[in-house]
């Protein structure tokens, strides 16, 4: 392992920071690539059951119980990998500015991680568990859940959101972002301790040099 000072755990630290940009690049491209498809489900739905429904009756489809964690964890993830492809071009051409903000470094990436991780968890069990809030309104008044819903079902469609494929992949390739990320963030502070090591026992007095002060004196 690199224990240089002057660049504590630096081969480690571009190791896990890649592959934070890696997977981060790849979950946010699946981030997009679900909102995307999200918006148009919901936009189709809504027009295949406004078709579909008596005269004067206007349809609503919200989404956004899940469409909002889907942003921020797409967000989140291209922030991440943002960072971590500028902190990749700083450890390799200026070392020394990349170690003195190796704290630093630990503190961005770790909110980010906790952005996406406590999104990534919500949104999992929103997608495991919700489907697509259906609401009617005729004449101004909204018709009842009851009513819609029996409507739905006679339709045949669901509505799930675990039946988009898009998605289900936003709630699988985040959580291998979280995991490098998370790693890279425990190497920056162990790498941190390493650097300050050398600070804290060089303003230590042995024994020894205790003893020829005296004698000196």
């Amino acid at each position: 392992m690199s224990t240089s000072p002057a660049a504590p755990l630096k081969k480690q630290r571009l190791i896990f920071l890649s592959l934070s940009l890696l997977w981060c690049i790849i979950g946010g491209s699946i981030g997009l690539n679900a909102l995307i498809k999200l918006w148009s489900w919901s936009n189709q739905a809504r027009t295949d059951i406004q078709e579909e429904a008596p005269t004067g009756v206007i349809v609503h489809v919200n989404i956004l119980g899940i469409f909002v964690n889907g942003v921020v964890i797409t967000t989140a993830c291209a922030i991440i990998a943002l960072l971590a492809a500028i902190f990749i071009l700083v450890t390799i051409v200026w070392p020394e500015s990349a170690t003195r903000s190796l704290r630093t470094q630990a503190g961005f990436f770790n909110v980010l991680n906790m952005a996406v991780l406590s999104n990534e968890i919500v949104y999992t069990a929103k997608l495991a568990t919700n489907r697509a809030q259906i609401t009617a309104f005729l004449g101004g008044r909204e018709l009842s859940p009851q009513a819609v819903q029996l409507y739905i079902i006679a339709t045949g469609q669901s509505y799930k959101y675990s039946e988009q494929h898009p998605a289900v992949l936003l709630a699988i390739f985040p959580w291998i972002s979280v995991l490098f990320t998370s790693v890279f963030v425990v190497v920056l502070y162990v790498a941190a301790r390493r650097r300050d090591r050398p600070h804290a026992t060089s303003g230590r007095s042995t024994p020894g040099s205790e003893k020829r002060l005296i004698c000196n004196v």
